[in-house]
């Protein structure tokens, strides 16, 4: 399914890392992969885990970069399997997405937040 990518835990753990150079390469990916996918090959995608990863990434302050692939990591799982709304409600990126909404540092971070509460609407 992946081609070339790595694996999701492999992914997940990239993602986790306190680098924000291998977070970007891995959101990166993150992004592609799910803007790919059916909800069934989403096999061994540990949605809670990376829910909480990606809202924590959303909320940092580490660079804009992040917080707006993030953000597209977050609209890309929504649409790919929309029941993944209750974890992200669950948490708390709502409220993240609601913050990048009032301190727009980002013209292309807000742009992908109003995208991905939308979706949450529906």
């Amino acid at each position: 399914m992946f081609g070339a990518s790595r694996s999701f835990p492999v992914l997940f753990q990239c993602l986790s890392s306190d680098d924000p150079t291998e977070q970007l390469v891995a959101l990166t990916e993150l992004c592609e992969v799910l803007s790919l996918s059916t909800e069934e090959q989403l096999g061994g995608f540990r949605v809670t885990e990376y829910v909480r990863t990606l809202v924590t990434l959303l909320d940092s302050e580490t660079s804009p970069e992040i917080c707006l692939l993030a953000a597209r990591a977050l609209t890309n799982l929504l649409e790919v399997a929309p029941t993944v709304a209750r974890s992200i409600v669950g948490s708390g990126g709502v409220t993240g997405f609601c913050n990048k909404l009032l301190l727009i540092d980002s013209i292309d971070v807000a742009e992908q937040v109003q995208k991905q509460v939308t979706k949450q609407k529906r």
